[in-house]
C-alpha cells in the first residue's frame, strides 16, 4: 500500500471480511457444544463451520497473495505440465458446485490444444478458479456456466473463456471490476468464499504472465471473462 490511509483501509476491510465466518464458526459450534440444535440440522451444521472455516482460510491467502503484489514480491514459477491433465483433474470439481445450485456446467476444450505447456500451473489454476467461483456464484438457479479453453498456434497464446447467464454487472460497476475489495455485498453469507480481491489478483498474476484479461458483460443477461497468455509448447 502507498500510505498509512491505505493500510487502514486495507487491513479495516480485512477485519470485516473475517468477522462473518467467524461469527458462523463461533454460533454454531456452541450450538453443537450445548446440544442445541435439531439432531437432523448435524451435518449441516458442521458443512457450514467446514465452509466458514475454508472461507477463512481463503481470505489469508488473498491477503498473503496482495501483500506480496504490493511489495513486488509476488512470484511466478513456470514449469511443464500436461495441460489436459490439469484441465481435467482442476475443473471437474466446479461441475459438482454448479448441481448444488442446478446449474447448467460444460466445460468445452479446442481441437488442437497441444500436449504441453510451459507455464505456472498454481497461477494457471487460481485465476480459472477464481472465474468459475464468480461465475457460478452470481448465476442463479438453472441458469448455465461454461468454461472453454482453445489454443491459438499461430500466436502460441492459450486463450480462456468464461461464460455465464448470470445477474450481469452493471455499466457503474464495470470501471471498477478488477480493483480490489469490489463486489455485491449483498450476496455475502457464511458460504461466500470470495473476499472481493480475486479479480485484482487474477490481473495480477495475467500480467506477470505477459497475458491480456477482460471481460463483456449486460446486466440481467450474463459475463464472459476471458485471458489470454503467451506460452511454449510441445505436441
Amino acid at each position: 500500500m502507498d500510505n498509512g490511509s491505505s493500510k487502514d483501509q486495507f487491513l479495516s476491510h480485512m477485519v470485516s471480511e473475517m468477522q462473518i465466518p467467524l461469527k458462523a464458526v463461533l454460533k454454531l459450534s456452541e450450538s453443537l457444544l450445548k446440544n442445541s440444535y435439531d439432531a437432523n440440522n448435524r451435518e449441516q451444521y458442521l458443512k457450514l463451520i467446514h465452509n466458514s472455516a475454508k472461507n477463512i482460510d481463503n481470505i489469508i491467502k488473498d491477503v498473503s497473495d496482495i501483500s506480496s503484489i504490493q511489495n513486488g514480491t509476488f512470484s511466478i514459477n513456470i514449469t511443464k505440465i500436461n495441460l489436459m491433465e490439469f484441465l481435467s483433474q482442476n475443473f471437474e470439481l466446479f461441475r459438482l458446485k454448479a448441481k448444488e445450485k442446478s446449474l447448467r456446467f460444460s466445460i468445452k476444450f479446442g481441437k488442437n490444444l497441444p500436449k504441453f505447456i510451459d507455464t505456472d500451473e498454481n497461477r494457471l489454476s487460481q485465476v480459472i478458479s477464481n472465474l468459475l467461483t464468480n461465475a457460478i456464484k452470481f448465476t442463479e438457479k438453472e441458469g448455465s456456466v461454461k468454461l472453454e479453453v482453445v489454443f491459438d498456434t499461430q500466436n502460441s497464446l492459450l486463450k480462456v473463456y468464461v461464460d455465464d447467464n448470470g445477474i450481469g454487472i452493471p455499466d457503474s460497476k464495470k470501471e471498477n471490476i478488477f480493483k480490489p475489495f469490489i463486489r455485491d455485498k449483498s450476496n455475502v453469507n457464511f458460504e461466500d468464499t470470495r473476499t472481493g480481491l480475486g479479480l485484482f489478483i487474477s490481473l495480477s498474476i495475467i500480467e506477470l504472465l505477459n497475458g491480456k484479461i477482460g471481460f463483456e458483460s449486460k446486466q440481467g443477461q450474463g459475463s464472459t471473462f476471458h485471458f489470454e497468455i503467451p506460452v511454449k509448447f510441445e505436441n
